[in-house]
């Protein structure tokens, strides 16, 4: 199955199977409600906020197992379990933290060596030596040596640059990984960057940024409706939340389990 094909099938796979996509969108209509207090009654947003994020948890772990029927070359939405599903969230939550820990983590080292913390030290040394009664802020910055602004300018776009690099490389290799968890159901084969770095290769890489370039389209149009219909006062928030966010989070489901099959 070519990558637009695999599109193709994750956006036909809710409408045939009503009743799993309805229990999805209790879910996602949840959420929609939560929100929307939350709005109204900013006094609650904290006890809000944290049932909202209890329910994405359960949300989390209903998207694994559409990944892992898709994987078992299964054709139906599988029905909610709650206990079942919010642990499998709380395990989905753990393995999305180490694929963006680990370029955080690295990027704070590169950082370091590039000289970002060193450099921008020495710059706001040097604008405070140059702040004067009545300076102006342009003033200030033009009072600043030449070589100190380049050598933060430099450190930081670069450190910008390989950090770009890292976060869309481990957000790639998470995708994956969070179909791994799915079929084993386990974090720590989940966490196997290398499995999951040969995983993608045996899909093949051209292949694979194709597929998330056509799903990331697919996430922007189904995006762009949800903005849209969220526009409409009061309702429109709830309506996005029950027709367009679960049926988006069931195409991206069902697409990458099927794009993980092919590997």
């Amino acid at each position: 199955m070519d990558v637009l094909d695999i599109i193709k099938e994750a956006i036909n796979f809710p409408l045939t199977d009503y009743k799993g996509w309805g229990m999805v969108a209790v879910i996602t209509l949840i959420i929609g409600i939560f929100q929307q207090l939350s709005i109204l009654y900013p006094d609650y947003s904290t006890i809000l906020g944290i049932l909202t994020f209890l329910v994405a948890i359960l949300l989390m772990g209903v998207n694994l197992s559409i990944l892992r029927v898709t994987i078992n070359n299964e054709n139906q939405i599988p029905i909610i379990e709650p206990v079942k599903n919010f642990i499998d969230g709380l395990k989905n939550l753990i393995v999305n933290a180490v694929y963006y820990i680990i370029p955080a983590i690295l990027v704070f080292i590169i950082s370091i060596i590039a000289g970002v913390y060193t450099n921008t030290e020495k710059f706001i040394l040097a604008l405070n030596s140059s702040n004067v009664a009545n300076a102006t802020a342009a003033s200030m910055l033009s009072n600043v040596p030449a070589d100190v602004t380049n050598a933060l300018f430099v450190s930081v776009a670069i450190v910008s640059i390989i950090a770009f690099v890292l976060f869309v490389f481990f957000a790639l290799l998470n995708i994956m990984a969070e179909a791994r968890l799915a079929q084993t159901g386990n974090i720590f084969e989940a966490i196997d960057i290398r499995y999951v770095i040969q995983k993608i290769s045996s899909i093949g890489w051209a292949n694979y940024i194709l597929f998330i370039i056509l799903l990331l389209i697919t996430i922007f149009v189904l995006g762009l409706i949800s903005g849209i219909i969220s526009l409409i006062p009061y309702v429109g928030a709830i309506i996005s939340s029950v027709v367009v966010d679960s049926y988006m989070m069931i195409v991206i489901s069902r697409a990458i389990g099927l794009v993980y099959n092919e590997g």
